[in-house]
């Protein structure tokens, strides 16, 4: 696809700093912690998990972080122990998607703090997979802070906890990614012909309607960028070619209205298999990341700041300038300031 490079330096920057600062009531959900109602609140959080690849992390974490808080309100009223429960459950799993929020947002700091307060709610009632969910977005968190071993040490903890759920997948692709940065190529094809035979023994239902981000299924278009992507940075590209071609032709042939941030990662994928080829392309390289960029300018996310100017600094070797995208997407770096949670963990 090609991009007018020039209009989208003008148009992105106005739509990373307008498009954080849409209300909470924009949800499409009118949340009264009077009600007590389960249901409503369920539903609240499935419509902020649906919504996640078009919506800017830094709106799902502030409205993740509403939506707790009435949660938190509302399950100190209930008595029944069994419905309890499934308050407590609801509560983990909001606190999950909003440290994944702020870590996509930039904000570690806060992500982890309140992915370890999900931990705890989870662990009072059981709740393995929320746990193991928790601990493969930490693995990524950590990969992507540098954190190597701790990456690889999160992702074999979290799957004592996985058991048979869609997040086994998750965390196995965490692991081979850590592998990869550790320079275990055998570790990385082993972790991810793992990942593969448990995907393939997954049932049709835990795959998910789309390729949107999902507390609860994992999708094949999911599997195959990620498997890419660990390859991809094990260096493996010609390995990863198969993975990527078969996420393309996924993402194209599924309907799925909330994978923007997949597509987008697709493409950051595309880019360094293309910078990292024996024979580099960078014409390639650069439509890719174009791509990538011109995609994320209505769901700005600070994470894709470090992969455009580390793919940057790889094409600038080979003469090519993309100091634009790199201060375009620095920008989106710092917009997650102006809409962030007071959070307590």
């Amino acid at each position: 696809m090609d991009v007018d490079r020039r209009r989208l330096i003008a148009t992105a920057g106005l739509t990373a700093v307008t498009g954080l600062t849409m209300p909470g009531e924009r949800m499409g959900i009118r949340l009264d912690s009077r009600t007590g109602d389960l249901a409503r609140l369920t539903g609240a959080l499935q419509a902020l998990v649906d919504g996640y690849g078009s919506t800017p992390p830094a709106q799902t974490a502030l409205r993740a972080w509403n939506l707790s808080r009435h949660v938190g309100v509302s399950a100190r009223w209930d008595e029944s122990p069994a419905a309890g429960r499934d308050w407590q459950a609801l509560h983990a799993r909001i606190l999950v998607l909003e440290g994944n929020a702020l870590i996509d947002s930039g904000d570690a700091g806060c992500g982890v703090r309140v992915l370890s307060h999900a931990e705890s709610v989870a662990e009072r009632i059981g709740d393995w997979p929320t746990i193991a969910h928790a601990h493969a977005v930490l693995a990524m968190a950590a990969r992507g802070q540098g954190r190597w071993l701790d990456a690889l040490r999160l992702a074999q903890t979290g799957q004592r906890y996985a058991g048979g759920a869609p997040v086994a997948v998750m965390l196995a692709i965490a692991q081979a990614s850590a592998m990869a940065h550790l320079g275990d190529t055998v570790g990385v094809v082993a972790a991810i012909g793992w990942a593969q035979k448990r995907m393939d023994r997954l049932p049709p239902a835990a795959h998910g309607t789309t390729a949107a981000y999902s507390l609860d299924s994992y999708h094949p278009a999911l599997f195959a960028t990620m498997a890419a992507s660990a390859l991809v940075l094990a260096r493996q590209t010609y390995a990863a070619a198969p993975f990527l071609s078969e996420a393309r032709e996924r993402l194209n042939d599924a309907d799925s209205p909330g994978a923007g941030g997949l597509t987008t990662l697709l493409d950051i994928v595309a880019a360094d298999s293309a910078l990292n080829r024996l024979r580099p392309d960078i014409d390639e390289a650069e439509q890719h990341i174009t791509s990538a960029v011109a995609a994320s300018a209505g769901r700005p996310a600070a994470w894709l700041n470090a992969e455009v100017a580390q793919l940057a600094r790889q094409a600038a070797c080979h003469g090519a300038d993309w100091s634009d995208l790199v201060e375009l997407t620095s920008a989106w770096e710092t917009s997650k300031e102006r809409e962030r949670p007071a959070t307590e963990a």
